[in-house]
């Protein structure tokens, strides 16, 4: 069975229904085992990134709930203003009519995140405008983590699935994302995360 079919499989199930987008691009990654270390961070946008994260014991990293802050850089270009809810999600600020409206949820890392851009100018919050105007009422919620592998996204579903209880779940994902699999460690990042193989329908942490 190939990573993507093994992934696709276990989303599955937990999931009436799963779609994957793919990009075409890749990056390379290296790995070594080991804890959480203090090294030297590879790019000024990992030190930006890391006013928003904090260690987690089994994903490596995650969103730090209710974070807010800057994300700028005059060489590329771009200034945002970020914020995530109690649960470390970038959600819009709207609201929906409905007590329990439709959820989507979307999974990913640095291209689902967009942490380049404000909350309202995210394309899940213009997605979920969108839908508003044509008079659905719907919920988008964007669950993306910079540098997140397809193996920290599942575990991450697992962990929102009874919080959120969405109906569509969308993975963002890219050749890096698995690659991340049997990785526990990049050089560019400060923090560690467990390593994973396919077992059955789930995952099994090294």
């Amino acid at each position: 069975m190939g990573w993507a079919n093994g992934i696709g499989v276990i989303l599955e199930h937990h999931q009436k229904f799963f779609l994957s987008v793919n990009f075409p691009f890749c990056r390379a990654s290296l790995g070594v085992r080991g804890n959480v270390r203090k090294v030297k961070v590879g790019t000024p946008d990992i030190e930006r990134e890391l006013q928003f994260q904090e260690a987690d014991p089994q994903l490596g990293w995650k969103n730090k709930p209710e974070a807010s802050g800057s994300f700028s850089s005059k060489r590329k270009g771009y200034s945002a203003n970020i914020f995530f809810d109690e649960n470390g999600l970038r959600s819009s600020s709207g609201k929906s009519e409905k007590e329990k409206p439709y959820t989507i949820v979307f999974l990913g890392a640095s291209t689902t995140a967009g942490l380049e851009v404000s909350n309202d100018q995210l394309f899940t919050a213009l997605l979920e405008k969108k839908f508003h105007r044509a008079g659905l009422s719907l919920k988008v919620i964007n669950a993306g983590v910079r540098g997140y592998g397809v193996d920290q996204s599942y575990l991450q579903l697992k962990e929102l699935f009874s919080k959120l209880h969405p109906n569509l779940v969308v993975y963002v994902g890219s050749i890096f994302s698995l690659n991340q699999l049997p990785v526990v460690k990049n050089w560019f990042r400060p923090l560690s995360k467990p390593a994973f193989s396919l077992e059955g329908n789930g995952l099994k942490a090294w």
